[in-house]
């Protein structure tokens, strides 16, 4: 199945907050950060609701996204390894997997 336009929106979602989301990292920024919880809550849910995709593929269409989001930042590039861009944005898809399966 195409996945263009959910992979569209959830760009989108993350461009126009990206200024908040690269404000913190991993399970420590996210936990800190009680707006960076809600962003991707709202990008799943939206996603889940307006495209029809489970919310296994969201979460995966809106880590890897982000994981490529922040390892394309050059600010980041220069504080941190790719390696470890990559270590945040798994940190924060296995809090957020976690919470929604206490909710779900």
């Amino acid at each position: 199945m195409d996945r263009t336009s959910e992979l569209e929106y959830v760009k989108h979602e993350l461009e126009r907050n990206k200024m908040l989301l690269l404000s913190s990292f991993g399970l420590e920024g996210i936990v800190k950060s009680e707006n960076k919880e809600r962003i991707f809550m709202k990008i799943i849910d939206n996603t889940h609701k307006y495209f029809n995709v489970s919310n296994g593929a969201v979460l995966n269409i809106l880590f890897n996204t982000l994981e490529i989001m922040y390892r394309s930042d050059k600010a980041l590039k220069s504080l941190y390894d790719p390696e470890t861009l990559s270590k945040f944005a798994a940190e924060e898809k296995a809090y957020i997997t976690n919470n929604l399966m206490k909710v779900g």
